[in-house]
């Protein structure tokens, strides 16, 4: 995924692996997330009849994110990632975000009533992110 922008350090610990649901033979899995101060990502599949709209992205009729159970309220873009199936969507931050947090995420499909609800604790990413600073010039990861 270092064409979608994330840079693997050499610990995989800034990364958290999380969860997979299932309704109605539908499964949506999210597979990791990032919080590093700088963004947020989430990396999801959706697999099972009709997941997929005529461009190949996830038919997703709803995706809504809670932040300590304060709705998130802003803008992000998808893409697909270079591994089958998966998805990288990307949230504008317009606001700090804690270090830790409950996130809530909500995702409705088309043809499916039901909701898919994630409930996860996130952790911000250590000291593997420099986060970009304009003007300035970076050597070894110091900003000078």
């Amino acid at each position: 995924m270092a064409t979608m922008g994330f840079i693997r350090p050499d610990k995989r610990d800034f990364l958290q692996k999380l969860i997979k649901l299932l309704k109605r033979r539908t499964s949506i899995t999210i597979h990791e997330l990032l919080h590093d101060g700088s963004r947020f990502a989430v990396v999801l599949s959706v697999k099972g009849k009709n997941a997929k709209d005529k461009r190949g992205f996830p038919n997703l009729s709803d995706f809504s994110l809670s932040i300590n159970d304060s709705p998130y309220i802003g803008g992000y873009g998808g893409t697909y990632t270079n591994e089958k199936y998966k998805y990288l969507y990307e949230f504008d931050l317009e606001e700090n975000l804690p270090d830790e947090f409950k996130l809530k995420v909500e995702v409705g499909m088309d043809g499916i009533g039901d909701k898919w609800a994630f409930e996860l604790p996130v952790k911000k990413a250590g000291k593997s992110y420099y986060q970009v600073v304009p003007h300035k010039t970076a050597s070894n990861g110091r900003l000078g």
